[in-house]
């Protein structure tokens, strides 16, 4: 490159350049610049006598970025976002939810418009001018920014060989290798970073690694160029900081492309609109969520379960009339009733919008889509005042299926002490939870540190701990609330599978984050008030940070994201194409024999015994599916996992049996005790082995047979002998099966002992 004077470039190029686009003033011997292209009344120094110059609209890197070796993308101007949004959720609504039908056969194709916080709207037109302005850079600017970049880092390198000799000489002697996990980097202004993996590696051989996520205070170590400029993450106004701060500390870039990217983080998409998700692609949300995400959808949902499995087991939610199809209902109900409090909700809103609690039958609307919801007027109290809370669960996978649940949340406090008497009705500070509408009373108090229960935000651990002073038993609260995630998510099930398998071209491409408002009665009976499917993520305090930068860490981490490479945005990239390890996509590509299997142990009534016997003989799919099952368990940090569950309990409520959950259930409940480590090491004996590859079988370890062609061994010793004919027995009363051998008398149908094929996601 050829040398170029400081001199020239600062007095004839840099100033043409700044020109154009800029003002400079001149200050104490500082050059200003002052942005003719956005609307900012900020002054920034531009020019110090350390500092690097380099491209775009952004004049000023410090040394110390360079100095870590951090990169940047075109769209870091979206760290301008505010985070003074509030806590409750972003959820999918309609601004014209009262022109809207709410027939079971509207699908969310007519409520799919979101509505988000106007503050991050405002913000994100301001990322987007600067974005404009980037775009506007000439060649001539170009060719300017390299020649700086070069000339600057020619300036430092004697300056920072000598801060290295310093630093060394004041040091014991250190190798010259690369930071260990748990060593950290030094940053010039003396704050220490944790340099941790850049992923974390499969627990069985042969699988890829996933990219490690990491806190705030930490950095992942860098990866090789070649996979790095593939860590692409797809744009969006509304993706929070946490989100974006979380990515970029494990290398990714924020771009928007239409294709070249691996994860997205936005508001919630048609049905249809999922079949333009790539395979590679990871999006957050799951086409049919809505079905528990509106008001009006959640309550039908609920009451079918109701009507089939009865009030005691989904009564967890407060009596509902959608109006105004239930209108005469609601009518006979309130003059039963008497005199008592409603709380008036629209079906499709998000932060406390349009609620009101009401006591006289005029308040409510004729004709406007609303609902009209028992209010729940003994609630338990914590100083006087009312609070709810906001639990995270995160749903990793419909087939099978995966719910998890964050170990910590929020505590929401009225900012007024509650009356129940009826003139206070109108006090929206007193009889609602919402932190948006909260924050606006005087009387409202930031709380700052997760561990102390003050101000009108807690944290949950910290309420448990408060509960438990006072002789409460927490424990049992926690997994009634357990319960409820449990059984509202499988009361939406059927919608998701059906959308899922008829829009997402693999299943993996899909996951979601709820969060669940529940309130507790004075009886300490948690009750479900609503369910958000885009819950806030925004932090405007240490105490949110705290909460959900461990969530979403973890989240992302559950979420299993693959190293890409140069394959994989090439339009032809399949997954399943030359992958023997991966389960096949479909139903129609499993073997005679595994659909066999599968059809034999979705029948209804199999009993649990005659279920258990689903793990006597696993196929090379099965074995496939409970590795990417584990490897995802060991990565679930602070979440707990909630289903599959310890208790067969739930497998009733479902509409109709999944094979994968039938497995996946009753793999945890045989190896419940030492659960973890016992699973994983027959798995990784399988995989050492090679049985879950792939591959036509030749010993027959791996041959499925319908069990009613085998006898017990108790009757087998009785007769002496083995008979090849089909016993008469019932499938309820089946016997165990084992893992059988080549044996030269059963005689089995040769078309159903074909070679076990695999079928659906990677892992």
């Amino acid at each position: 490159m050829e040398a170029v004077s400081s001199t020239s470039l600062y007095s004839n190029k840099y100033k043409q350049f700044l020109g154009k686009n800029n003002v400079l003033d001149m200050k104490n011997g500082q050059n200003y610049q002052s942005s003719l292209t956005t609307n900012r009344k900020k002054i920034e120094p531009i020019l110090h006598p350390n500092d690097i110059f380099y491209t775009k609209s952004r004049l000023l890197q410090t040394q110390n970025k360079y100095h870590n070796g951090e990169s940047w993308s075109d769209d870091d101007s979206d760290n301008d976002d505010s985070d003074n949004t509030d806590e409750d959720s972003y959820e999918d609504t309609d601004e014209d939810s009262d022109n809207q039908s709410t027939d079971d056969d509207d699908d969310e194709d007519s409520n799919s418009n979101d509505s988000y916080d106007d503050d991050d709207e405002d913000d994100d037109e301001d990322d987007d001018d600067d974005d404009d302005d980037d775009d506007e850079e000439t060649i001539e600017g170009q060719e300017l920014n390299r020649k700086l970049n070069q000339l600057a880092i020619n300036r430092r390198s004697g300056s920072q060989s000598a801060e290295r000799i310093t630093r060394q000489s004041t040091k014991a002697p250190q190798s010259a290798k690369a930071p260990q996990s748990s060593g950290s980097a030094l940053k010039e202004d003396g704050d220490t970073t944790r340099t941790v993996p850049a992923t974390i590696p499969s627990l069985f051989r042969g699988l890829p690694p996933t990219v490690n996520f990491c806190l705030e205070g930490e950095r992942t170590e860098q990866l090789p160029w070649p996979t790095r400029r593939f860590l692409k993450w797809k744009s969006s106004n509304i993706t929070p900081n946490v989100i974006k701060d979380c990515i970029r500390r494990s290398g990714f870039k924020i771009t928007k492309s239409a294709n070249e990217w691996i994860g997205y983080w936005g508001k919630h998409m048609k049905s249809d609109m999922f079949k333009n998700v790539k395979e590679y692609q990871k999006v957050n949300h799951y086409p049919g969520s809505f079905q528990i995400g509106r008001k009006d959808r959640l309550w039908r949902n609920m009451f079918r379960m109701q009507a089939t499995n009865g009030r005691l087991e989904f009564g967890f939610v407060p009596q509902t009339y959608v109006l105004p199809q239930d209108m005469k209902h609601l009518k006979q109900n309130w003059d039963d009733s008497g005199k008592q409090k409603w709380i008036l909700k629209p079906p499709a809103s998000a932060r406390g919008n349009g609620i009101k609690v009401i006591n006289r039958w005029s308040q409510i609307p004729k004709k406007k889509p609303v609902l009209v919801q028992k209010y729940l007027g003994r609630p338990y109290l914590i100083n006087g005042c009312k609070f709810d809370l906001r639990v995270y669960a995160y749903v990793s996978s419909v087939d099978p299926l995966r719910v998890y649940i964050f170990d910590d949340g929020l505590a929401r406090f009225c900012t007024v002490k509650y009356s129940s008497s009826m003139k206070f009705l109108s006090n929206r500070f007193m009889h609602l939870t919402n932190y948006s509408i909260n924050k606006y009373n005087q009387e409202f108090t930031q709380n700052e540190d997760a561990k102390v229960c003050q101000g009108h935000k807690w944290s949950l651990k910290a309420l448990w701990e408060y509960m438990k002073k006072g002789g409460i038993n927490t424990d049992t609260i926690w997994k009634a609330i357990q319960d409820i995630v449990v059984k509202t998510i499988i009361c939406c099930e059927p919608s998701i599978y059906t959308l899922v398998k008829a829009n997402v071209k693999k299943e993996w491409s899909c996951h979601e984050l709820f969060g669940f408002d529940i309130m507790l009665d004075d009886k300490l009976k948690p009750w479900l008030l609503e369910v958000n499917i885009s819950p806030s993520l925004h932090s405007n305090s240490a105490l949110d940070r705290d909460i959900k930068g461990a969530m979403v860490r973890d989240l992302l981490n559950l979420a299993c994201f693959q190293l890409p490479d140069k394959k994989t945005f090439r339009p032809t990239f399949s997954n399943t194409n030359g992958n023997n390890t991966e389960r096949r996509l479909n139903y129609s590509q499993l073997s005679a024999d595994e659909k066999a299997k599968h059809l034999f142990y979705v029948q209804k009534h199999l009993d649990e015994h005659s279920r258990s016997t689903i793990l006597d003989i696993l196929t090379a799919d099965d074995i496939r599916v409970l590795m990417e099952v584990e490897d995802e368990y060991n990565k679930r940090g602070r979440f707990q996992r909630i289903f599959p569950s310890l208790s067969a309990k739930y497998d009733k409520y479902f509409e109709q049996s999944r094979y994968y959950n039938i497995l996946a259930g009753e793999w945890y409940r045989r190896y419940h005790s030492n659960y973890h480590a016992r699973a994983v090491s027959l798995l990784q004996t399988y995989c050492n082995r090679g049985l879950h590859i792939f591959k036509e079988s030749t010993d027959g370890t791996q041959k499925w047979g319908n069990p009613s062609y085998f006898t017990s061994k108790k009757s087998r010793s009785k007769s002496g002998s083995f008979s090849g004919k089909r016993d008469s027995s019932s499938a309820i009363t089946l016997p165990k099966i084992t893992r059988r051998s080549s044996r030269p008398e059963v005689h089995i149908n040769q078309s159903r002992r074909s070679s076990i094929i695999s079928s659906s996601r990677p892992l």
